[in-house]
């Protein structure tokens, strides 16, 4: 195989040659090339969030990193052999969450996870549910990957729908990403849409023919993370800042520059943002 079909392999692919064949070094120099800064970013991203001890030097990281890979070829390579999805993006996703687990077991093992005192603040109250949060979201994308999976295998034909996040959830985020006061959102593309939107383009799908696989819908516009949530946020008279932070997770799972934002053949919505702060402005006067 050739550098440039290597180069182009899709990720399931990828996983399952790195798993039939470890004597093949050129396979697992291509899994390194894709990943290997994925995994450093996300180990770092599970130190970060929950360690009690200060953010690790590059000496821990890399030897975390290497109990990364360890998992990856522990039994057969078992974990790559189970990942179902199919995109890019699944496999970005998937991977950066088992370095977080990695992360969280090693800190687990060493008796440095956080610990909360038997006398606790509001404040430490809440940090702890948006951890708990974190951890459900990134739980319910694999169990959600699961399903799909078991769809695809049926013999009945089927469309999945994926969209991309709804306007209505970006206060939610901000909320989930918020640190001392301080929205950090990865400096990636995000790309909403309205709920209205998404309704139709679920309801356009259902009664059309089905396409056996995955549809994409998504918003109008594409942006940076944080110009949505900043825009949000100042037509809610939210004081928050908004900053963008390379260390930064969604919901606790590691992304990229393209992970959140639908890729060629995307159908679009037709809301756009400044219509939709425009609508929900009027709907609170009306309310009023």
């Amino acid at each position: 195989m050739i550098e440039f079909e290597l180069e182009t392999l899709p990720s399931a692919q990828l996983f399952e040659l790195c798993a039939a064949h470890l004597e093949r070094g050129e396979y697992w120099a291509e899994f390194n090339r894709r990943y290997n800064q994925i995994l450093i970013r996300s180990v770092y991203y599970g130190y970060r969030r929950f360690a009690q001890a200060e953010p690790p030097n590059r000496w821990v990281v890399k030897e975390l990193v290497q109990d990364v890979y360890a998992k990856l070829l522990k039994d057969d390579c078992l974990t790559l052999r189970r990942f179902r999805g199919h995109t890019e993006a699944e496999a970005q996703v998937y991977l950066s969450q088992a370095a977080v687990n990695v992360t969280a077991d090693h800190l687990r093992h060493t008796h440095a996870l956080k610990r909360y005192a038997e006398m606790v603040s509001i404040e430490d109250l809440l940090r702890e549910r948006k951890e708990d949060e974190v951890v459900a979201k990134a739980d319910d994308y694999t169990d959600r990957l699961a399903q799909e999976e078991l769809i695809r295998a049926s013999s009945i034909a089927f469309s999945i729908v994926h969209a991309t996040q709804f306007f209505e959830f970006i206060t939610s985020i901000a909320d989930a990403s918020t640190d001392n006061g301080v929205v950090r959102v990865p400096p990636v593309l995000f790309q909403p849409m309205a709920a209205d939107d998404v309704a139709a383009g679920v309801g356009r799908v259902a009664v059309g023919r089905p396409v056996t696989g995955i549809v994409e819908i998504g918003g109008p516009e594409q942006f940076r993370f944080d110009e949505p949530v900043r825009r949000v946020l100042t037509a809610a008279n939210d004081p928050r800042d908004v900053v963008t932070d390379a260390n930064a997770g969604y919901f606790g799972i590691m992304v990229t520059e393209r992970t959140l934002v639908p890729g060629d053949g995307v159908r679009l919505g037709e809301v756009r943002l400044d219509d939709w702060l425009r609508q929900s402005a009027s709907v609170k006067t009306a309310v009023r």
